[in-house]
């Protein structure tokens, strides 16, 4: 079983409760629950760690912006969890909040984006922390305070309604992100996306379901870590598909053409233009055969002076990984142009620049992936 401790989260009722953000409190409390596990035959798991958690907890309550600040200033990044010195920073500056952080928070309180709420809102959110001090299940609370009644009617509308959208074809579209979304994840696209095309086509808003980013998600090339931007598929989950339809065609800067018959990760060919800046990213030609030596899809390297080109053997072709090479040498680094199957990860070959994991996500960070096409 995997335990953690429940961070108080903004504009739920918790958010008035006092949180514990010292790690001798803490500990006693995963220890009752570990042996509850195992003194029945249960595996006990901690979803994070005590700093992961203290951090967390910090960020989601008062003035993130202040530890946000501190850590990036100081140049803390990580996929892997919190670095020794991050969780040193943030158990100072929760040291030096501790009057704010650590007590009840009263009815009054002022939360960060208060100007969010109702008044209404604030007093229920209130009057439910009081009914869970007090162990009361009152039920929920509309905003007014009240007990919302949910009719017979009401039930029959929404299982239509979840009935229709079972029922909606999903439409594939050919869809432009730009370069400042590079590196920060498929949700961030995708939310990037619908932001972006609900600001250009009001209309849609009651229109468009989602947006759902497809190409990374089947192809490894495109993992969550490697920084690319540029070409890409969407799934699009809207009531009307045809006024969808109309819709993106007018719209040439996020939006392609449709995709019919496209397979995910079944027989992609994608065009990807990398920038390996010096001098993290030394001799990437030569790297880029070595990785794929090491996957059993040999390339031979051609140069000529600063440009190079790569031949590849239809026996490697048929790994699906680099398909086709060239690339030149400039004075801040080296361009490349590759066109990659679906089984070639283009986080392996950054992340190999560098002496330790530290140093390959450092090298990976520094790259820039764009996606010129997918077929």
């Amino acid at each position: 079983m995997s335990f953690g401790m429940l961070v108080r989260m903004p504009f739920t009722p918790l958010r008035h409760d006092a949180p514990v953000l010292g790690e001798e409190a803490w500990r006693p409390l995963l220890g009752k629950a570990k042996s509850i596990c195992e003194t029945n035959g249960l595996e006990f798991r901690l979803s994070h760690a005590w700093p992961e958690y203290a951090a967390t907890q910090a960020l989601a309550m008062e003035r993130p912006a202040g530890l946000l600040a501190c850590l990036s200033e100081k140049g803390f990044v990580s996929w892997d969890g919190l670095p020794p010195n991050a969780a040193r920073e943030v158990e100072q500056w929760i040291e030096g909040q501790q009057r704010l952080l650590l007590a009840e928070k009263p009815a009054d309180h002022g939360f960060p984006f208060n100007f969010l709420e109702t008044e209404d809102g604030r007093k229920a959110l209130f009057r439910q922390y009081l009914d869970a001090k007090a162990e009361k299940d009152t039920g929920y609370l509309g905003s007014a305070g009240r007990r919302t009644a949910v009719s017979p009617q009401s039930v029959r509308e929404l299982a239509s309604i979840t009935d229709r959208k079972r029922g909606l074809r999903l439409v594939l579209w050919e869809a432009a992100f730009p370069r400042e979304v590079a590196g920060l994840g498929t949700v961030w696209k995708e939310s990037w996306l619908m932001r972006r095309f609900l600001s250009l086509c009001q209309a849609q808003v009651e229109n468009v379901l989602s947006f759902n980013e497809v190409l990374s998600t089947a192809c490894p090339a495109l993992a969550e870590e490697v920084p690319w931007f540029g070409k890409s598929v969407v799934a699009v989950t809207a009531w009307d598909a045809d006024s969808f339809r109309s819709a993106a065609r007018g719209l040439p800067e996020l939006f392609g053409k449709e995709i019919l018959g496209f397979t995910p990760g079944a027989s992609t060919r994608i065009r990807v233009s990398l920038f390996l800046p010096a001098p993290v990213f030394s001799d990437p030609a030569g790297r880029l055969a070595s990785v794929l030596k090491d996957s059993h899809a040999p390339v031979t390297i051609r140069r000529n002076g600063g440009s190079f080109r790569f031949e590849v053997p239809e026996k490697s072709a048929r790994k699906k990984a680099v398909l086709e090479g060239r690339g030149q040498e400039t004075s801040d680094g080296v361009r490349m142009e590759l066109v990659i199957g679906v089984k070639f990860r283009l986080d392996d070959l950054l992340s190999s620049f560098g002496s330790d994991a530290s140093e390959g996500r450092a090298a990976r960070r520094g790259a820039l992936v764009e996606v010129l096409s997918v077929s």
